[in-house]
């Protein structure tokens, strides 16, 4: 059974050959960098990149080493755009392992917190000291 095959069987209340599993699909289910690269480590997994998709939690990409050891059925897949690696940088994480960023994205160590910059300069996130995940300091919409 194909992965499709698996989750449609899932959602329309038919029994498939096993469990689907998901893994990033959504942002609900994804995993952070950090513990990526410690299961990478874990593993001895040594090539590959971590890429980071959502800044602001630190999920992980999953690359296609974890796919087929979880046997994972769903992903994101916005993953594909990912794939040029023009478009990231180097950075390290909280817990001092590499991973990428997008390029685009305009994030500065300040004091002891990593703050990620807006077009205006304004701080709209950070990390601060001793956490694995980025704060929202500005949000878009104010309710009054």
């Amino acid at each position: 059974m194909t992965h499709r095959e698996r989750i449609l069987q899932a959602i329309n209340h038919k029994e498939p050959d096993k469990i689907p599993v998901d893994c990033g699909s959504d942002r609900s289910t994804g995993i952070t960098a950090v513990a990526y690269n410690a299961l990478k480590k874990y593993l001895n997994i040594n090539n590959g990149e971590t890429k980071i998709y959502d800044v602001v939690q630190q999920l992980a990409i999953p690359e296609k080493w974890y796919l087929e050891l979880f046997q994972i059925d769903s992903v994101d897949l916005a993953r594909f755009f990912a794939e040029n690696t023009q478009e990231w940088k180097d950075w390290i994480l909280p817990d001092g392992s590499p991973a990428k960023l997008p390029k685009w994205i305009d994030i500065q160590k300040r004091d002891k917190e990593w703050v990620c910059i807006d077009q205006d300069s304004d701080i709209i996130a950070k990390i601060p000291d001793s956490s694995y995940f980025f704060e929202q300091t500005i949000w878009p919409i104010i309710w009054d």
